[in-house]
């Protein structure tokens, strides 16, 4: 009898120096071609909207959320990443966008104690790998963000 063996699959993806991945089947699309427009919201955490077929969706700054130095996810041309739960849709915006990666559930890690980001709750923990740490997205905590932000407005 053969032990099953529970893996994770994730979009990763690069802001600043940080790589971040998050559940592939959380993710609608990869968009590369949008163009993102300011909104007067007072929120850091909120980069603009994107129109998707019709569709306004909250770009999320991650980078300035957790308050890490990304090198330019707000200028034109930026590399989107549209999250989907439930029924809910958000895009963020990424510096480099890298692979998809399977990685057994049992490198999943808890957030160490003395790890501070601002609002790291939207992490679910983090993956130990040879080139650096991997941070693995929360998809429902961002889309609850999404909207929650364009609220504030």
């Amino acid at each position: 009898m053969s032990t099953i063996i529970k893996k994770l699959e994730l979009m990763t993806f690069q802001i600043g120096q940080y790589s971040f991945g998050v559940d592939i089947n959380d993710i609608q699309e990869i968009n590369c071609h949008a163009r993102m427009s300011k909104v007067p919201v007072d929120y850091e955490a909120v980069a603009g909207v994107i129109n998707l077929r019709g569709e306004v969706l909250t770009v999320i700054a991650l980078g300035r959320m957790l308050g890490i130095k990304s090198s330019g996810t707000e200028a034109v041309g930026s590399n989107y990443v549209v999250i989907k739960t439930l029924n809910q849709r958000v895009a963020i915006a990424v510096d480099k966008l890298k692979d998809v990666e399977t990685i057994p559930a049992s490198e999943l890690q808890p957030l160490p104690a003395n790890f501070k980001l601002n609002n790291q709750h939207v992490l679910t923990g983090l993956v130990q790998k040879n080139e650096g740490l991997l941070l693995v997205l929360n998809s429902s905590h961002l889309t609850q963000l999404g909207l929650l932000s364009l609220a504030v407005a």
